[in-house]
C-alpha cells in the first residue's frame, strides 16, 4: 500500500448479504443536494462514529480510518465490521478507506495524520460537493436538506466562476442537558433548532464554539459574533492569527 494512499471499500460490496434496501431514512436522499460527508477517524472510534452519523445524515459518507492491519483479510474483516455497525440501511452509501498507521514513525499518541485522512476521505467521495466533518460532530438532521440545497445553489451560481469557493459552517458543542430532546421525531422542537435559540444558549454558556477551549486561536477565525449578527449568508473575510 502506498504511504500516502489507502484502500477503499464500499457498502455495495461489503454490506450484509440478503438485506433489502432501507425504505425509511432520517431524511429522503432525493431531498438532499449531492453532498458527501467526509470524516477522518481512528480505528477505535469508527465503529461508534458510523452508526451515529448514518442516523442523522441520509447522504453518502466517506470515512478515512487510521489503522494498522497486516493482512488483506484483516482489512476486509475490519471494513465489513465498520459497515455492519452502521446498519443495513446505511451500508450501501458508506465508503471506508483504510490508511496504514504503521508507516508513520511518530509516537502512537501523536500518530494521527489528520490532513492525510481528510484527503483520503475527500478522494473517495463521488458527489460533486464535500462537507468536511469532525468525527465528534453531527449535522442537525431537520436542517440538513434545506441547508445543503441552498449551499449547492450558491456554489453553482456566480461563485462557480471562482477558482476556490468554500462554505464555512459554525460548529457548536451543546451542554449535555440540552441534548435530551435530540430525537428524530421531535428534533425540530429542540432548544437549539433555530439560530435565535442557539444564540440564547451561546449567551448563557450552554452552547460553545466547538474546540474553542482547545484551540482558541484557530477558532477565532470563524468569527461567531459576526455569524450571529447576520440574517442572510454573505461572504466575509476570514483572518487567521
Amino acid at each position: 500500500r502506498a504511504p500516502h494512499g489507502g484502500r477503499s471499500t464500499t457498502g455495495s460490496s461489503l454490506g450484509p448479504a440478503g438485506l433489502s434496501p432501507c425504505a425509511a431514512l432520517p431524511l429522503s436522499r432525493a431531498a438532499l443536494a449531492p453532498v458527501c460527508l467526509a470524516v477522518p477517524a481512528d480505528r477505535a472510534r469508527i465503529l461508534d462514529v458510523l452508526p451515529r452519523l448514518s442516523r442523522s445524515w441520509a447522504g453518502s459518507i466517506s470515512a478515512a480510518v487510521l489503522t494498522v492491519l497486516s493482512m488483506q483479510t484483516e482489512e476486509r474483516d475490519f471494513s465489513r465490521a465498520a459497515l455492519t455497525a452502521a446498519g443495513a440501511c446505511a451500508a450501501h452509501r458508506i465508503t471506508v478507506t483504510l490508511a496504514d498507521g504503521a508507516r508513520h514513525t511518530r509516537p502512537p499518541k501523536l500518530r494521527f495524520p489528520l490532513n492525510l485522512l481528510r484527503n483520503l476521505a475527500v478522494r473517495a467521495c463521488s458527489d460533486p460537493f464535500v462537507l468536511m466533518l469532525d468525527a465528534d460532530l453531527e449535522v442537525f438532521p431537520p436542517l440538513s436538506a434545506s441547508l445543503l440545497n441552498r449551499t449547492a445553489v450558491q456554489l453553482l451560481g456566480p461563485a462557480a466562476n471562482r477558482t476556490h469557493v468554500a462554505i464555512v459552517l459554525p460548529a457548536f458543542a451543546v451542554h449535555a442537558g440540552m441534548l435530551a430532546t435530540w430525537r428524530q421525531r421531535d428534533a425540530r422542537g429542540a432548544p437549539y433548532a433555530h439560530k435565535q435559540q442557539l444564540l440564547g444558549l451561546y449567551e448563557t454558556g450552554l452552547a460553545t464554539p466547538f474546540n474553542s477551549d482547545i484551540y482558541p486561536r484557530g477558532e477565532r477565525a470563524s468569527d461567531y459574533a459576526k455569524w450571529f449578527a447576520r440574517s442572510e449568508p454573505e461572504p466575509y473575510r476570514v483572518v487567521y492569527e
